[in-house]
């Protein structure tokens, strides 16, 4: 797919690729594969339930790369999230915690301060240290 965005005078081309998937007992398989082509460190969630998949870094300063987590039972993917800098990983077998550097972040804060909890069942996301609360 090809888009073209015009901001006044200036045009943008953004090409993306489309990931296909095949819905059969083999297309959660497809996906991590294709991930993988692509760049992504996929890992399964600790009841194997899910499967994230998260674009790896290569070094830039601010570089954004993506995570999405891809429901085993029908391959389809379930979220889908831009990061910079930052990490996504298990929490549990239902939630993602995830940081990221995009923004203004306060210099007394620590990355805990910063994570947050993606819920896959509720699909809401709350900060990490207010989960307890």
């Amino acid at each position: 797919m090809i888009r073209a965005v015009v901001f006044g005078t200036f045009c943008c081309i953004v090409l993306a690729s489309c990931n296909k998937r095949v819905a059969n007992s083999n297309s959660a398989q497809l996906d991590v594969d294709q991930s993988k082509e692509e760049g992504y460190e996929c890992t399964e969630s600790p009841e194997g339930k899910y499967l994230l998949c998260v674009g790896n870094l290569s070094g830039q300063i601010m570089e954004t790369h993506d995570f999405y987590v891809i429901d085993q039972a029908t391959g389809k993917e379930v979220y889908r999230l831009p990061i910079v800098q930052g990490f996504a990983r298990w929490h549990d077998e239902n939630r993602v915690a995830y940081f990221s550097m995009a923004g203004y972040r306060d210099p007394t804060s620590t990355v805990a301060d910063d994570t947050y909890i993606y819920d896959l069942r509720t699909k809401m996301s709350s900060k990490l240290n207010q989960e307890d609360q």
